[in-house]
């Protein structure tokens, strides 16, 4: 079931418009920074380009995206396929457990690769917009820690997109609404946003920006996001299963 939910994935037109509006707002969010390099017409190295995109990543607008994003692609599926009737056509073909797990798991990895294949593309496409005044690596600058900066970002966007497009699906399977399925893990990202700015400032575990951002609080740093994020991701795959296989008794 997994590889056919993948294949459904990624022949989607709103998995792939998800993967290419991500760098188009990311680059006109960063538009003003990108007009003030031009006025200076500074030379710049490649370990400035990798930053340069960092910056846009860590920026407020990719903070409030990505929980967006990474629901369009398929995290209404379950219910739909439940509204359509398509569910009575699946079921004989496979087990209840095979069929949410599949289903859960490629909701989870649709939601993490539009995010990746998002930064890709975004270095791609800056890439022209920079190249005049890039050149190549000064002796003393090594490009290596900002790439591995690019990557343990790209890994922790990839987390947070499967916890919030599976999470998404459990909320549908929840309350019957695929239109809860788009909303929920904005309204949850938000909400976990303002409690602990507010109310519980020592709670940085629940706080989505540190998530992304991590500090010196976290243990393990990167790796100690990631692995609270696979806890949480782990946790809303076992409810899935549990509320979709109590939804299914009912059709």
């Amino acid at each position: 079931m997994l590889k056919t939910n993948m294949r459904s994935i990624l022949n989607s037109r709103i998995f792939w418009a998800g993967c290419f509006v991500m760098p188009v707002i990311l680059l006109l969010s960063q538009a003003d920074g990108l007009a003030e390099l031009y006025r200076k017409g500074e030379v710049r190295t490649w370990d400035f380009y990798i930053q340069f995109q960092l910056k846009g990543l860590a920026g407020s607008t990719m903070v409030f995206l990505a929980p967006i994003l990474c629901t369009l692609p398929y995290t209404a599926s379950f219910e739909e396929d439940i509204r359509s009737g398509m569910i009575k056509s699946i079921l004989p073909r496979t087990t209840r457990f095979r069929y949410l797990a599949g289903k859960v798991l490629a909701c989870g990895l649709s939601g993490g690769l539009v995010l990746v294949i998002g930064i890709l593309l975004n270095l791609l496409l800056c890439l022209p917009v920079l190249s005049p005044m890039l050149r190549g690596m000064e002796q003393d600058t090594s490009i290596w820690p900002s790439l591995l900066q690019l990557f343990e970002s790209a890994l922790l966007f990839f987390t947070l997109g499967f916890l919030w497009a599976a999470f998404g699906m459990l909320m549908a399977a929840l309350t019957g609404n695929r239109y809860v399925a788009y909303s929920a893990p904005f309204i949850c990202y938000y909400l976990l946003i303002i409690l602990y700015e507010r109310y519980f400032p020592y709670l940085f575990i629940l706080y989505p920006k540190s998530w992304l951002a991590p500090g010196t609080e976290w243990f393990l740093g990167v790796f100690g996001v990631l692995f609270w994020l696979a806890e949480l991701a782990a946790l809303v795959l076992i409810l899935f299963i549990l509320a979709g296989g109590r939804r299914l008794e009912r059709v």
